[in-house]
């Protein structure tokens, strides 16, 4: 098989000064409205080693044996799926509105499952099967709480890093829902499913609208996903990276800083300049300096990046694994605002990544940040047309292949096209078959799908 090299910086360079096109859409795709988080601080204290891999804050006697059964049937319901008798769900199945769920979710995933999921195991069995099994962690930017497609491709990460704008919300504890919420929280799940199942994909600005004003979420889409590829969920609960670029449990406040008493400005007196013809003294500048470095740290402990994160164990595994949704702005502008989660991320790689729909917003230099974190911190890609542009893959360092078709972007992308992509897929005697349908072009026979792995120093 003829393996395609990738195209070389050089050619990204010599166009870098060129104008962006759809600059102005590409900021408005990176909008977003702040969630704001309220409740009491709860933090573990857990240590972390540097490039750990198992999920934060789990000790290795921890097994999957230690967990009741409750967040499990809360993933069953949602993924409509039968609950056990005895269960604490017990008083919420069977009624009409679990039913018409379970029937919704059942006539999807045999299509989901026939169509999409079973080829593509098949498929990156086939072609990358070292990297299906390698046990490093899973990063997914741009990823909305998809589960379904990183779990198909790579079952065995100890841990899954999911980002996007959507609200993390709480986990669903549907036992402490009054009866009557039920149904219409039903409905809201299956709303921001719809896309995912008949698309492959999330749609960002979709499901911020039908999330708007609930405290739904990421965080029963990702339970049920979990649940429904046939795991069990262990718990389901908030986490947050916090000042120290380490990840807590709970939802982040500042209660300490909330009830501390708010300095006058007139505690320390004004610093004249010698030129007024007053001297500034020891005491004033130090007393400033203070002032600024105590204002400083207050203002650091307020920066946190909210997650919701579930744990769950494969059929027959006592191993835990651990699924993370985090919401952050990932552009230059918003990593620069905050930068807490890529301390985080830095490190816990090298990661297995993969970019699907990800509105191209890398192809722009208002994402250069995240798009170099994933090149450096990566050492397996697989992405489509819409993840990082061709020209970021040097052939020094990155042995790549393509599958499927490559035209163009859908209409709403057209000022994408790469016409350097477009050579290698038509001139190439090695572009592989795809046979799934997956990202914007979500029809058999149009998508496309790389795999950049990057190459050892013996190589």
């Amino acid at each position: 098989m003829k393996i395609n090299e990738c195209k070389s910086n050089r050619e990204r360079n010599s166009s870098a000064k060129k104008p962006e096109p759809g600059l102005e859409a590409l900021r408005l795709l990176s909008r977003f409205s702040s969630v704001l988080i309220a409740g009491a601080l709860i933090v573990l204290s857990p240590v972390f080693c540097q490039r750990t891999n198992r999920p934060s804050g789990l000790s290795s006697q921890n097994t999957a044996n230690n967990y009741d059964a409750y967040w499990n049937d809360v993933g069953k319901f949602l993924a409509g799926m039968d609950i056990e008798e005895g269960s604490r769900m017990a008083e919420l199945a069977g009624r009409k509105e679990e039913i018409k769920h379970k029937e919704f979710l059942s006539d999807s995933w045999e299509k989901v499952e026939s169509e999409l999921l079973s080829p593509m195991r098949t498929w990156a069995m086939q072609e990358f099967p070292e990297s299906v099994v390698s046990g490093s962690p899973v990063l997914y930017p741009f990823s909305g709480p998809d589960f379904l497609n990183i779990f198909t491709f790579f079952p065995d990460a100890p841990e899954y890093y999911l980002v996007g704008l959507e609200k993390t919300g709480r986990p669903p504890d549907l036992i402490n829902m009054p009866v009557t919420e039920i149904p219409n929280y039903l409905r809201m799940v299956e709303k921001s499913l719809s896309s995912i199942l008949n698309f492959s994909f999330f749609q960002t600005k979709h499901m911020a609208r039908d999330l708007s004003g609930t405290d739904l979420g990421t965080g029963p889409i990702l339970t049920m996903f979990v649940a429904r590829t046939g795991n069990r969920v262990l718990n389901v609960y908030n986490v947050y990276v916090g000042s120290d670029g380490e990840l807590h449990d709970g939802e982040y406040s500042l209660p300490e800083l909330e009830s501390a008493p708010v300095e006058s400005p007139d505690a320390i007196p004004p610093v004249k300049s010698p030129v007024e013809g007053k001297e500034v003294s020891d005491k004033q500048e130090t007393g400033r300096e203070d002032a600024d470095k105590e204002k400083a740290e207050k203002e650091t402990k307020l920066l946190f990046v909210p997650g919701i994160r579930v744990l769950f164990s494969r059929p027959g595994k006592s191993e835990i694994q651990a699924v993370t949704f985090f919401s952050q702005d990932a552009s230059n502008q918003g990593l620069a605002k905050n930068d807490l989660l890529i301390r985080f991320l830095k490190k816990r790689g090298p990661y297995r990544t993969f970019l699907k729909a990800a509105s191209y917003l890398m192809h722009s230099n208002i994402f250069s940040r995240i798009r170099e974190f994933i090149l450096n911190e990566s050492d397996f890609i697989i992405q489509d047309d819409s993840g990082m542009p061709i020209s970021s893959f040097s052939p020094d360092y990155w042995e790549c292949r393509f599958y499927g078709a490559y035209t163009r972007p859908i209409p709403l992308f057209a000022l994408r096209y790469q016409a350097d992509l477009r050579e290698i897929y038509k001139n190439s005697e090695g572009i592989r078959p795809l046979p799934f349908g997956i990202g914007y072009r979500f029809h058999p026979g149009e998508s496309n799908l790389m795999t950049a792995r990057k190459k050892k120093d013996e190589d």
